[in-house]
């Protein structure tokens, strides 16, 4: 048995914190990315090898 079925306010909130979740994970492994972007930046890599290696773009890169 559903039990979202019979209280559809239960679902949507199920839904909203599924959201919310996914999205705080996506937020994480966005700020992993520049902060080892940062470290590799300071540790003298070549900028095109950091954008290569962390997926970020050139504007992001400059950002840092």
């Amino acid at each position: 048995m559903n039990s979202t079925r019979n209280h559809p306010q239960k679902g949507n909130k199920l839904e909203g914190l599924m959201e919310g979740r996914e999205e705080g994970r996506e937020e994480g492994i966005r700020a992993s990315r520049f902060e080892i972007a940062r470290n590799l930046k300071t540790m003298g890599v070549a900028t095109e090898m950091i954008i290569q290696a962390t997926k970020l773009t050139t504007e992001e890169f400059e950002h840092l």
